[in-house]
């Protein structure tokens, strides 16, 4: 576990400070996948399973504190920040898939009736505003999921709280990243950026953490082998 605070950061200003811990989270990451990458390639057994998933989350639940006695003490953090960092490393793809059916269980249920309306030419333009909202809400489910199944075999990923990828991508936009696909994003789950030459695909999914109240947005960054090999990411900040 590594912890970025705004406070520790060199910037002059809150915001860049933040800006700072965003950028050093995401490369310290990143680098930690590659390393690994190099070790499984270096060994030979990149066929193997081995990989790294990562949870990371931006927030101001934390606790900063030392546990333990007089004689051994540790210090840690702790608080909903925290925690939902550690359930991101842990969810399997296959929970996600349940907990984004459960999510969109609305809109699955509507889906006979709107697989007959949707059929007829012309008729999506008279359907009542719910009905509509049922209609892009299912086919958003149907995308997630099929986004999904593509994230199954990746061996090495970054997850990440919506809080910290709506930062991320604020930095992404300040150093020229070109959102490829600003239009649809809402519509087929996720976020494609162009960066040295690298296409960097960000999906989105919904997930109910243990413990938390509510559904949480959250994003999930497949690492490729050629991209783990060749990109400088670093070359952003």
């Amino acid at each position: 576990m590594s912890v970025f605070l705004n406070d520790n950061m060199h910037a002059e200003s809150p915001e860049k400070r933040e800006d700072e811990a965003i950028l050093n989270d995401f490369f310290a990451v990143f680098a930690l996948c590659k390393t690994l990458f190099r070790i499984i390639s270096d060994a030979g057994v990149t066929d193997s399973k081995l990989g790294l998933r990562s949870g990371i989350t931006y927030g101001s639940q934390l606790l900063r504190s030392n546990l333990g006695n007089e004689i051994l003490r540790d210090f840690t953090v702790t608080g909903g920040t925290v925690n939902l960092a550690a359930r991101l490393e842990h969810i399997s793809i296959q929970e996600l898939v349940i907990h984004n059916k459960m999510y969109f269980q609305k809109a699955i249920e509507r889906f006979p009736q709107i697989r007959d309306l949707i059929v007829i030419e012309g008729c999506y333009k008279h359907l009542s505003p719910e009905t509509r909202v049922i209609i892009q809400d299912f086919t958003l489910y149907q995308n997630i999921l099929s986004n999904l199944e593509r994230l199954e075999k990746v061996k090495f990923d970054i997850r990440s709280n919506q809080d910290f990828y709506l930062r991320l991508r604020r930095q992404l936009e300040k150093k020229g990243c070109q959102l490829l696909n600003r239009d649809t994003s809402e519509m087929y789950g996720y976020e494609e950026y162009d960066i040295e030459g690298f296409r960097l695909t960000f999906y989105f999914s919904y997930y109910n953490p243990k413990g938390f109240n509510q559904y949480e947005k959250i994003w999930i960054l497949p690492l490729e082998t050629e991209t783990l090999r060749h990109l400088d990411i670093e070359k952003i900040k």
